[in-house]
């Protein structure tokens, strides 16, 4: 009795092996987050399309394209500056042609944000890989375009600020020279007056020696007059 239970297990356990063995294997999909955010694009659904974009980046195999779907995603949404950051990650691939499409995009969510430099970087990166894209040549000419004249206002109010800068120094200067030429009018005028009350002094002192000489000679005078009467009156005639 326990033989037959023993092999009747073993037959179980044969039989489902075999079943295992002949049932076929799914493989895995590795593309299947990223061919959902397609599905959603193109009913422009890009808010589905971007979380779906966001999955494939975690667990498709080419991440790189679901980098690139996130980042058209994002900027149909004007969210350029996160698609400017998928583009950039998306720029890790080895396809040139992919490539070139994601350096491109990548230059388009670059004038979006009026960072012009960057576009104009990104677009001769994507020229590099694809030289015979016209659309992409045409955009950095308009890149270059828009940067000049991004500068041109800032070149003149630099140029503003400089002349102002120069004329502050100049009334400055001005200022300066103007109160050294008051301070030498100031001193000449100390000088004069000190030489004028020098002279002044000089005439006052002067006068009060002919004063004192006069009030001298007439002194001795009249003690010279008052002994001639004296000896006079006590003469013995």
């Amino acid at each position: 009795m326990m033989n037959r239970t023993i092999i009747s297990l073993l037959l179980s356990v044969f039989v489902l092996q075999m079943n295992a063995q002949q049932i076929p294997k799914i493989p895995k999909d590795g593309y299947k987050n990223t061919r959902k955010g397609n599905e959603s694009f193109k009913k422009q659904d890009y808010a589905s399309a971007e979380k779906y974009y966001q999955g494939g980046i975690q667990t498709d195999t080419n991440k790189n394209a679901a980098y690139y779907n996130l980042g058209n995603a994002l900027y149909k949404q004007k969210k350029f500056d996160e698609a400017g950051q998928a583009y950039a990650n998306a720029t890790a691939g080895k396809n040139s042609d992919s490539l070139s499409r994601t350096w491109h995009n990548l230059g388009n969510s670059m004038i979006e944000q009026k960072k012009y430099q960057e576009s104009i970087n990104a677009y001769k990166q994507a020229l590099k890989l694809n030289p015979n894209d016209e659309e992409t040549r045409y955009n950095l000419a308009y890149a270059q375009s828009k940067l000049k004249q991004q500068q041109k206002p800032q070149k003149q109010n630099q140029k503003n600020n400089q002349q102002q800068k120069n004329q502050q120094q100049q009334q400055q200067q001005q200022q300066d020279q103007q109160q050294q030429d008051q301070q030498k009018q100031d001193q000449q005028k100390d000088q004069q007056q000190k030489q004028n009350m020098s002279k002044d002094e000089a005439q006052r002192m002067l006068d009060a020696l002919k004063d004192d000489e006069k009030k001298t000679r007439d002194r001795m005078n009249n003690q010279k007059t008052n002994r001639r009467f004296s000896r006079s009156k006590t003469k013995d005639w």
